[in-house]
């Protein structure tokens, strides 16, 4: 089943991601090929709002990107089975990663150096000289990494060990996982800094995060959090989202009195490195948890409604033998409360309308008659009356519509009677 508010909420994320390298590429980071052929630089003020501005929400990006990725993974691979599976994440992620890493994005930057003197030498002669470059895609061929780990691990694993009682997802364990996305990238980052070269390319800086994501994932989908994540939890998820940005703020502002370097965030024996990392997993674990419960309340069309009935309803049904009694009174019968109380017997429900069957004394009984003239046309009842069964009132005129209805004394102070359709 397709989750239209996962859709929209990866769309955003794609966006966002795109317009945080535009943003790279314009600031004096350099941490983006484009910054080296840039045509302006932004002013260090608009810089250092427009990052603290978007820098909180651009830590757990990727990490959103996962814990989706999670969710979605088990009941594919139920449906696939591991080895259609790990063939379809091949297809759908490897291909199109090699694609870009190989071709696409090689291409892109020769055109884009060459003319500007960055690069001398011919095409084939610079890709053969340097590694390849993943460019913007990396966390694409983690992703195919971490789907193939599972598809292993799940044709590995003894039968019985998925169907075992699932330990719900507290925020006490959700704050136990964010410590371990903090050690674990302090750790990593001890001999790869955060934004530096890493052997594969694939910001193994940033893995922790990513493996835990998609890990939560993959758990709380058999725990049903791709219908809903639970409220309480959301709420909660988002209270320690909204506090852990707050004092990342107040620590940024902080960091120039108290002389903090930027560098010293990005990894190694230091305390600045530690308390980064500490607020990144609780950002990347709460902030992804709270954003998810947001997207499937707001990101979720409303419901189509459901076509209207046309406007010849059913006003009333005569039980046999009470519509002469009905009609004697001047009103209408109550209706049936139940199938098949007609006074032919057939009542049916189609398209969530009531249609009784002809009545017993109409001339189109015996036959079945099933025309749009009799379904409007008061037919004698059994008990003497008349049948008050859908009236038209898109006219003026009850007997022209029906001319062979048939009027009584007995049913003249009917509104159905008066020719008030």
């Amino acid at each position: 089943m397709r989750r239209v508010c996962l859709d929209n909420l990866k769309v955003l994320l794609i966006a966002g991601i795109i317009a945080l390298h535009g943003l790279l590429g314009y600031s004096d980071l350099d941490v983006w090929p484009y910054g080296l052929v840039r045509e302006t630089t932004l002013a260090p003020v608009t810089s250092g709002i427009a990052m603290a501005a978007a820098g909180r929400f651009a830590i757990f990006l990727i990490a959103l990107l996962f814990l989706v990725a999670g969710l979605l993974a088990p009941e594919s691979l139920a449906r696939k089975g591991a080895g259609r599976f790990a063939r379809d994440r091949l297809l759908r992620l490897g291909v199109p990663f090699l694609f870009f890493v190989l071709v696409l994005w090689p291409a892109l930057l020769y055109a884009l150096y060459r003319p500007l003197g960055h690069v001398t030498g011919s095409y084939w002669r610079e890709q053969l000289s340097n590694t390849p470059d993943n460019g913007p895609l990396w966390f694409v061929g983690v992703l195919l990494l971490f789907s193939l780990l599972y598809a292993g691990w799940s044709a590995a694993r003894p039968p019985g060990l998925g169907s075992r009682q699932h330990l719900a997802i507290t925020a006490g364990r959700l704050g136990l996982l964010a410590l371990a996305v903090a050690l674990g990238s302090f750790a990593i980052r001890l001999g790869i800094p955060y934004v530096s070269e890493a052997p594969l390319d694939l910001n193994e800086w940033q893995w922790p995060e990513c493996a835990a994501l998609f890990g939560l994932g993959i758990a709380a989908s058999r725990r049903g959090w791709l219908d809903e994540v639970p409220r309480p939890l959301a709420r909660r998820a988002g209270q320690v989202a909204v506090g852990t940005a707050l004092a990342t703020t107040a620590y940024a502002a902080s960091a120039e009195p108290l002389g903090i370097e930027f560098v010293d965030l990005l990894g190694g024996w230091q305390w600045e490195a530690l308390l980064f990392a500490l607020f990144e997993g609780l950002l990347t674990v709460f902030g992804s948890v709270w954003l998810l419960s947001v997207a499937q309340r707001r990101l979720d069309p409303p419901a189509s409604p459901r076509p209207r009935a046309r406007p010849m309803l059913l006003w009333g049904v005569h039980r046999p033998g009470r519509a002469g009694a009905g009609a004697r009174h001047g009103a209408p019968a109550r209706p049936a409360a139940r199938r098949g109380q007609g006074a032919g017997g057939d009542g049916r429900r189609r398209g969530g309308v009531v249609r009784a069957g002809v009545a017993a004394g109409h001339p189109g009984a015996a036959a079945g008659t099933d025309s749009l003239r009799e379904r409007r046309t008061f037919g004698p009842a059994a008990g003497g009356g008349h049948l008050p069964t859908v009236a038209s009132w898109m006219s003026n005129s009850c007997s022209a519509r029906s001319p062979t209805r048939s009027r009584s004394p007995a049913s003249s102070g009917s509104p159905f009677e008066r020719g008030t359709c």
